[in-house]
This record gives C-alpha cells, structure tokens and sequence, in this order.
C-alpha cells in the first residue's frame, strides 16, 4: 500500500509553463483525502515551493518539502525547517574557476537570494535572446533550468550580478552551472572529474548541472524522512524526470520517470508514465500496475 507519494517539481510535477495541471492536482488531493502523505523534493528551495504545496493542501495534510537536493526538510504544517550543510566560499571559489576556464554561467543559491556569474560573451548571447524572443528590456538575464533566460525574481527576490569571486557570499545552499545543452554535454565529464569526489555533481537537464555538499542528495534525505517516519520502502512511491532524482528512485518502492525524463532516469526507474505536459503523475497513480507491468 502506497502511504506516500514523492514528486520532483520542474519537468515532472509542474507543466512546461510552471503549473500544476487541474486534473493532477484534483488527484493528488484525492490521494490525501485517502491518507497518502505528498513531498515535494526539488532543487528549488521553501519559498519556491511553498505556493505549489497550498495548491496541493499539503499544508493541511501535513506534507513535507525536501529542499535544495535534499539540503534542508521543511514540515508544510509546522513549518519547522531543518537545513543539513552549506558551501562554503573555497567551495565556490573552486566552481567559479571552472566556470571561467569553461565559459560557463555560474549561479549561486541562497534562502532567499541567487549570486549570478557570466562572461561578456554570455552576456551579448543572453542579451541577443532576449530581443529576438520579445522579452521586456528588465527582464532578468539569470539562466533557467530550462531556458537560456529565467525570471526567478518570485522565489529569490534578493539577485546579484557577481563580476568577481570577491562579490560571491560566503556560503549557499548549492551552486548552479548552465549553458547550451550541447555546451554542457561537451564539459560534464570533465566537471565531473573536476568535483566528483568532494561534491554532489548531477546534471538536472540538459543544460543545468547543480553542485551540492557531499553527501546531500535528495534520496539521502528521503530515506532519513523515511526512517524517522517508520515508512518502508514498499510504501513510497517517487516521480521524477532529473538525473538528480535516481537517488530517490533506489530508496522508493516503485519509481516512475515521466516521458521527458533524461534517458539515465528512464532506465533507474520501474516505469515510464507520459509527459509533465500530459498530466503524466494522474495517469500513472490510475494506471500504475500497468505502467510498471510493461517496464518487468
């Protein structure tokens, strides 16, 4: 019996244009009705989280929010938060150097906040984009987890250009590399290399790689989530679509990847449900045993 239902946020619970589709959500809320228990587990922190988890009544029905990768746990109802580890400013220093010797953009995740790093060269092409995409000339020129632009403003209302390491804080939550999917996959295995062995490093979609504390990662937190709740693992049930979500995947009874997800996601999971476009959370919870029947 399923008594908890774990979704990744970007690509798999929300749709193409940051919503949670009414049909998925009526299930979902349904499934609470039943006594199910939902978490959301993402990369973005509370305060980006927070307004999906009311859409959902997890602060009713007692969600939990796993934060950052996995960095902090927040209780949708208490509202207590426990935050497990940081990076410090050799850490980003460490990144930022990778980030001038690639030429890659370099985001630094704070509570509240982002420190944002990019070459003049990034900065024409994001500038180009924005013109030839008709975005208005305030529009933030942060690059997004699916996009060469995003507007974070909502979730990190506090933003700055960092020019210089020295204008970096001295510690985040987890620090963010992106650029062209083609540029990414030309560097990942050299940034792998690079951090694997200190860092948390996956690749979240194809043009956004996170770096987190060793140790930190999504599945971790839910399994400690799991053993603190008495929750086993034939009870869990986990959705995502990110390389940063196999963790997840080998603590949960079954794991289902949604029809967009990266191909290594896919091939962890015990089923293949249909885009975060096409409500492809409702469909797998109605159709589940024969989502996974076809994956054996």
């Amino acid at each position: 019996m399923i008594k908890w239902i774990v979704m990744d946020m970007d690509g798999t619970l929300l749709n193409d244009e940051n919503r949670i589709d009414e049909q998925t959500r009526q299930i979902l809320i349904k499934q609470e009705e039943k006594g199910v228990r939902l978490l959301l587990a993402s990369g973005r922190n509370y305060r980006k989280l927070m307004d999906y988890a009311i859409q959902l009544k997890m602060d009713v029905y007692h969600g939990m929010l796993i934060e950052a990768n996995g960095l902090a746990v927040y209780d949708c109802m208490t509202h207590a938060r426990q935050k497990k580890a940081e990076l410090n400013k050799q850490d980003i220093e460490r990144v930022f150097k990778l980030a001038q010797t690639y030429d890659l953009e370099l985001i630094a995740s704070l509570d509240d906040g982002l420190y944002d790093y990019f070459s003049e060269n990034i900065r024409q092409s994001k500038i180009a984009y924005r013109i030839e995409n008709n975005f208005p000339e305030d529009f933030p020129l942060t690059g997004g987890h699916r996009d060469w632009i995003s507007d974070n403003r909502g979730g990190y209302p506090n933003q700055f250009f960092a020019e210089r390491l020295e204008a970096f804080p001295d510690a985040c939550n987890k620090l963010c590399l992106t650029h062209f999917p083609t540029r990414i996959s030309e560097v990942f295995e050299a940034l792998k290399k690079a951090l694997n062995d200190e860092y948390e490093i996956v690749r979240t979609s194809p043009r956004w790689v996170e770096i987190s504390p060793k140790g930190i990662s999504k599945g971790n937190a839910l399994t400690a989530l799991m053993s603190a709740n008495q929750i086993k693992k034939d009870e869990v049930l986990v959705f995502g679509d990110g390389e940063n979500d196999c963790s997840m995947f080998a603590s949960a009874g079954i794991a289902i990847a949604m029809g967009n997800a990266m191909d290594i996601v896919k091939q962890a999971a015990n089923g293949v449900t249909l885009d975060n476009n096409h409500n492809g959370i409702a469909y797998a919870i109605e159709n589940l045993e024969q989502i996974t029947s076809k994956h054996e």
